[in-house]
């Protein structure tokens, strides 16, 4: 495998195609909706005060995150036009997450927050320095997740690039892109499959959960309460280790872990 943990005849595009998302701010299509819904769930039951959508396009999902604070970064029209439609109540930062320098965002977070990355690195031709960041974010506290489209679900085993989406320049399957998380210090507490949108609502979505507490390195005054897992049957996703439950559609994510809970 190469230096992104892809197959070596994998072939990337060589250039970044801008993806604008604000004119997709009334569409009936949500992407990766079920991603949105997990942050709000972390902030509220994990008692998280942040959220930092990093590539956050035209807003609009981070608005549905119950945070006290909401933190949004991109870049170009995309931040224009989230500064146009929310000019209060938002952090709007405009960064280029392919820049090392990038890195320095993460000063926003904290033990406080949740960070979410949703279907942003399979945009970068080098998606490095947006991991870096990821993965300091991780080291502060924060509870981290990300998604990118797996790439054998969507395109075939055969598939090896590249992406016929002319705004990625690579795509992963799960054990690759959970590989190449870990290989730049973003080890995954959790990787699995999540809808791609609200409306096809196929498990094609790979989705990551990032919580040192998860991992074994969490504050001595947190404690698990839960751990999410889709059933095959029934609308309930998790069973409560403590008291807590969750109730979701049917099938909307494989699996997902909470995050620990302050006492």
């Amino acid at each position: 495998m190469d230096e992104f943990c892809l197959p070596d005849d994998y072939l990337a595009r060589r250039e970044a195609h801008y993806f604008d998302d604000s004119p997709y701010f009334d569409s009936d299509i949500i992407h990766q909706p079920k991603v949105y819904d997990a942050a709000d769930y972390f902030c509220r039951v994990a008692r998280r005060s942040t959220i930092i959508d990093i590539g956050c396009g035209n807003g609009r999902k981070l608005q549905g995150v119950g945070a006290d604070i909401k933190v949004g970064i991109d870049f170009g029209i995309n931040i224009a036009s989230c500064r146009h439609r929310y000019p209060t109540g938002v952090k709007w930062i405009e960064a280029d997450l392919s820049k090392p320098e990038c890195i320095s965002l993460a000063s926003h977070s904290d033990n406080q927050s949740v960070v979410v990355c949703a279907d942003v690195v399979e945009h970068l031709v080098d998606p490095r320095p947006l991991v870096a960041l990821l993965a300091e974010c991780y080291r502060n506290g924060a509870i981290v997740l990300t998604s990118t489209p797996d790439r054998i679900r969507v395109r075939g085993e055969d598939h090896r690039g590249p992406p016929p989406n002319q705004s990625h320049i690579r795509e992963w399957a799960k054990d690759e892109y959970k590989q190449f998380l870990l290989r730049h210090g973003l080890p995954a507490a959790f990787a699995g499959y999540t809808i791609n949108n609200n409306q096809a609502r196929e498990l094609k979505t790979i989705a990551t959960l990032h919580d040192r507490a998860v991992s074994g390195h969490g504050a001595p005054d947190t404690r698990a309460v839960a751990i999410l897992s889709a059933i095959d049957e029934g609308d309930v996703i998790g069973d409560a280790v403590g008291s807590d439950q969750v109730k979701a559609p049917r099938a909307t994510l494989l699996s997902w872990m909470s995050s620990l809970f302050r006492d």
